[in-house]
């Protein structure tokens, strides 16, 4: 009789360790996955304003008005966490973009071309 019981004392500890283990191992394939969800938002924010800042420098090459580094303002609820800047390259056909978005960064190396008097983007290479 008492087998049975050191026995079955025995195979309660083990049930529970195993139930322990179980749970911490989806506590942590539940946080890693919440992190990664995270990251995946703020990679589509940043290629959002990557394409924002491609907008902005076809403008300002149709307008002759970039010169040197020039930081974008940025509206709404983005604008204390995010920096979008645009870096032309000598000759200003190629464009380097880098947008942050709290601690993480993205750029961009834009090539535009002229074109029957406008200015089209040629290719986009994106900088890791």
């Amino acid at each position: 009789m008492m087998h049975r019981r050191a026995f079955a004392m025995t195979f309660a500890i083990i049930l529970t360790g195993l139930v322990a283990l179980t749970l911490a191992s989806l506590g942590s394939a539940c946080f890693l996955e919440a992190r990664r969800t995270a990251a995946l938002a703020a990679d589509a924010q940043l290629r959002q304003l990557l394409l924002a800042g491609e907008i902005e420098a076809q403008s300002r090459l149709a307008a002759r008005s970039l010169s040197g580094q020039t930081s974008i303002s940025i509206p709404g609820d983005l604008a204390d966490e995010a920096t979008l800047i645009l870096r032309p390259h000598p000759g200003e056909t190629i464009i380097q973009i880098d947008a942050t978005l709290q601690r993480r960064h993205m750029s961009q190396l834009l090539t535009f071309a002229q074109t029957d008097g406008e200015w089209r983007l040629v290719s986009a290479q994106l900088l890791y």
